[in-house]
């Protein structure tokens, strides 16, 4: 009785675990540098005022749900810092990124629902 009271115990630690990381993984892998120069996509704002990183996780993440995880990083070219990076995000036929314009101040990749944004101060070019 004790053992299948142990395994019990034990599968439902595990299980709240595997939970857990699934929930926090998507925020702690894009964090972390890409491993290697290969791992991002670069596109350079039409004025040279924004860059956009859409990278390859940095540690080996996993899920059932999507399709092409990457990370999208945000960054002000002129000073080269960085803006903004977004949790994991499925890029699967959603890579597009749309520029700042005089309607929308911010940076938009993809679309839908959970396309990661980055609000601005300036318009491209200014």
């Amino acid at each position: 009785m004790k053992t299948r009271r142990r395994i019990i115990t034990f599968s439902a630690i595990v299980l709240v675990l595997i939970v857990m990381i699934g929930l926090l993984a998507p925020k702690f892998v894009c964090q972390s540098e890409p491993a290697d120069g290969n791992a991002c996509v670069t596109q350079v704002s039409p004025q040279g005022s924004y860059r956009v990183d859409i990278c390859k996780p940095a540690l080996p993440y996993f899920s059932l749900s999507q399709e092409m995880p990457r990370c999208v990083r945000f960054f002000d070219q002129r000073t080269q810092k960085i803006l903004g990076k977004s949790d994991m995000v499925d890029m699967a036929g959603r890579g597009e990124v749309f520029w700042p314009t005089a309607e929308r101040q911010s940076i938009l990749v993809g679309g839908g629902d959970n396309a990661p944004e980055m609000k601005v101060e300036k318009l491209d070019g200014q």
